[in-house]
């Protein structure tokens, strides 16, 4: 096992370890779970029948937001896992010109349930400038396709993609679960 793989395993099981489970109902659909680590306030609530949306901060008042929508899709518009990765370098093609990056680079996000993806961008107008209170440095989209009628789309903003928080948010984004009330529908692989 390679240095970097084994720290980031010890990492996700130290994160599940000093983990709260936050459990949402939603009404008519089923429940959503995270694994929130200590020192974060999750919220969440029904975003009429389209889904579900979540905010997360951490207590310290570190510069770090979570943006979590659960999106309900129409069964006649199933979310395939294998597409995840053109949608989310569709949805970041506006902002890659502005980035430090200049390109998309996906990554394979671990996840509790589903398959997902994310990409991390830095704002090329911001990077090596003091940070600004409310205007972040770094963004990272995340697509998750937990079933096949329910898309994960997440947005985290930070400063400094080595911070604790980083990382947390996407321990967080790979926590998430949803048990639905009547039949579950399948990824497709």
């Amino acid at each position: 096992m390679r240095p970097k793989r084994f720290l980031l395993s010890a990492l996700f099981l130290v994160f599940f370890s000093a983990a709260l489970a936050r459990d949402f109902t939603w009404p008519g659909h089923g429940v959503i779970s995270f694994e929130v680590p200590a020192g974060w306030k999750l919220e969440g609530q029904p975003a009429e029948d389209v889904g579900y949306a979540f905010r997360a901060r951490p207590d310290s008042g570190a510069a770090a937001i979570l943006q979590i929508t659960l999106v309900n899709t129409p069964a006649n518009k199933p979310v395939l896992a294998g597409e995840l990765t053109d949608r989310l370098h569709a949805s970041l093609q506006p902002y890659i010109d502005q980035s430090v990056e200049k390109e998309f680079r996906p990554v394979a996000l671990k996840c509790r349930q589903g398959k997902g993806c994310y990409a991390e961008l830095t704002d090329a107008a911001l990077a090596g400038k003091p940070p600004v209170a409310g205007d972040y440095k770094v963004m990272r989209s995340a697509l998750v396709a937990l079933d096949r009628q329910a898309l994960v789309v997440a947005t985290m903003q930070f400063d400094d993609p080595a911070a604790d928080e980083a990382g947390e948010m996407l321990a967080i984004v790979g926590s998430m679960r949803f048990t639905r009330s009547g039949a579950a529908g399948r990824t497709e692989q």
